[in-house]
């Protein structure tokens, strides 16, 4: 007997959610906790939280992470939860420009030969432990002295140099940013603070805008091979 196919289906960065084709009740699954995974669901079989009926789900989206957050802030709008529109914002932001300093960091270098597979895990490491409490605007300081100055990353030991010392490159004052970044910290903070829907629209727009020209400008993404076999990015 063939499983029934549920068709009715909306996919987030957190959850799989799907009609039952027998039921029509509205599943929720989160990737995490219910279907144990944050792999790419290319068909699996689930069961009715309701009737209990088994059906099979398919048709994941493949996409950034920072991409996820930020488009996940149009029904946020919609619902008029604009608090986790400006949080989702600065995550978002956080996210790309994460993004953005491993492409110079590590994937370049990798593809290039610079580092192998062994030092590549290693320094991954190393930069996540040295940037894991800086703040989005932080980030976005560090994102910029890599990609619009002269840094040389032609050696192993250029790159664990700049990776060991990295914070030094996030210090410069910089003002492009700091307007999401108060907000979002007035929103997440002990004011919690009640954004307006113009905030909110504001904080998106800028987002949009900025993450789509900086990766566009220097083909920002992840590449292919860099890619857990079948998992969201």
């Amino acid at each position: 007997m063939t499983t029934p196919l549920s068709t009715d289906t909306k996919t987030d960065y957190e959850n799989f959610s799907v009609t039952c084709p027998s039921c029509k009740f509205w599943n929720i699954f989160n990737r995490v906790t219910d279907l144990k995974t944050t792999t790419l669901i290319t068909f699996r079989e689930v069961m009715c939280e309701e009737c209990k009926t088994i059906f099979a789900i398919n048709g994941d989206n493949a996409s950034e992470k920072w991409s996820y957050l930020l488009f996940e802030c149009y029904d946020y709008l919609q619902s008029k939860r604009y608090m986790q529109c400006v949080l989702n914002t600065a995550q978002a932001l956080e996210a790309f420009f994460y993004l953005a300093i491993k492409k110079k960091l590590l994937f370049d270098p990798r593809i290039n030969q610079v580092i192998g597979n062994s030092e590549f895990n290693e320094l991954s490491k190393k930069l996540y432990e040295n940037i894991e409490n800086n703040t989005c605007p932080d980030l976005y300081k560090i994102f910029k002295r890599l990609y619009y100055e002269t840094i040389n990353l032609d050696t192993k030991e250029k790159i664990i140099d700049v990776i060991k010392n990295i914070k030094k490159l996030g210090k410069d004052f910089d003002e492009t940013i700091t307007h999401v970044w108060k907000l979002r910290c007035r929103v997440g903070r002990k004011e919690a603070y009640r954004p307006t829907k113009e905030e909110a629209e504001k904080c998106i727009a800028f987002a949009r805008k900025a993450i789509m020209k900086f990766a566009i400008d220097f083909k920002i993404s992840t590449p292919i091979q860099f890619w857990p076999q079948g998992s969201l990015k």
